[in-house]
C-alpha cells in the first residue's frame, strides 16, 4: 500500500515528519501500515507520538473531506460572488451608455451654436468612456474565469470521490496501484499540509479517541478533522 498524503504529513506534537512505516505484531500475527512521528521514532526529538493505523488514517481522511464544501477544498464559489460581479458589470455598461448620451447631445449642442469648451468636454468624455470599456472588458473575463473556476472545482471533487469509491472495488494490484497514484495527485493538488495529532490533542495515551488532524488547503482554508 502506497502513502497518499507522501510528504505532506506533519507530528502536531514536535513539528516533525510523519513517515509510514509496516509494523509487524506477534499476539495475534498481523503486518499492517502505519504513521509514526520521524522524530519519536529517530530520537530526533523527544516526541512520544504514538503510532497511527494508516488505514484508519486514510478512511478518516477521505470520509471527512468528502463531507467539505467545495469553497473549502478549492477556494470561494459562493453564488453572491457571481451576482456581485454581475451587478457590477451592469453599473459599467449604465455608465457606458450615460456617457454616450452626453456625447451625444454635446454634438447636437454644437450644431445650433459654438459653445467654447463642448470640444473639451466631448474629449473627455470619450476617455472615460474608453477607461470604463476596459474596465467592462477585465470584469466579463473575471466572470468568465470564475465560471470557469467554480465548473472545474466541482469535476475536481467529482473525480475525488470517483477514485475513492473504486478503491474500495479494485481487486486488480495493478489497477489499484493506478487508482492510487491518481487519487493522491488529485490530494497533493489541494493540499499544503496535514498535522496529525494520533494521540489526541494532549498528546495524552488515554486519549486516542480524540485523534484529530488539521488540514491546510491550497484554497487558503483549513479544516479540523476529529475521531468522534
Amino acid at each position: 500500500v502506497s502513502n497518499l498524503f507522501s510528504g505532506l504529513l506533519k507530528c502536531g506534537y514536535c513539528n516533525a515528519p510523519m513517515l509510514m512505516i509496516t509494523v509487524t505484531e506477534r499476539r495475534p500475527p498481523s503486518m499492517f501500515k502505519s504513521l509514526v512521528c520521524n522524530g519519536a521514532k529517530t530520537g530526533a526529538t523527544k516526541c512520544e507520538c504514538v503510532r497511527w493505523k494508516y488505514e484508519d488514517f486514510q478512511s478518516m481522511f477521505l470520509f471527512h473531506t468528502s463531507q467539505l464544501d467545495i469553497s473549502t477544498l478549492f477556494g470561494e464559489q459562493r453564488p453572491e460572488i457571481f451576482q456581485t460581479l454581475e451587478q457590477d458589470k451592469i453599473s459599467l455598461l449604465h455608465k457606458i451608455n450615460e456617457n454616450k448620451k452626453k456625447v451625444q447631445n454635446l454634438y447636437l449642442a454644437l450644431e445650433d451654436e459654438f459653445v467654447p469648451g463642448i470640444a473639451t468636454r466631448i474629449n473627455k468624455l470619450d476617455v472615460e468612456t474608453n477607461d470604463v470599456i476596459a474596465q467592462l472588458k477585465q470584469l466579463e473575463e473575471d466572470i468568465s474565469r470564475s465560471k470557469l473556476s467554480a465548473s472545474f472545482a466541482t469535476e475536481r471533487r467529482r473525480i475525488m470521490m470517483k477514485l475513492w469509491k473504486a478503491l474500495a472495488k479494485e481487486q486488480d494490484p495493478l489497477a489499484l496501484r493506478e487508482l492510487r497514484e491518481a487519487l493522491s495527485e488529485q490530494i497533493h493538488n489541494i493540499v499544503v499540509e496535514i498535522v496529525c495529532y494520533p494521540s489526541g490533542p494532549s498528546l495524552n495515551r488515554n486519549e486516542k479517541d480524540l485523534r484529530k488532524m488539521t488540514v491546510q488547503f491550497k484554497s487558503g482554508q483549513s479544516a479540523e478533522i476529529t475521531a468522534g
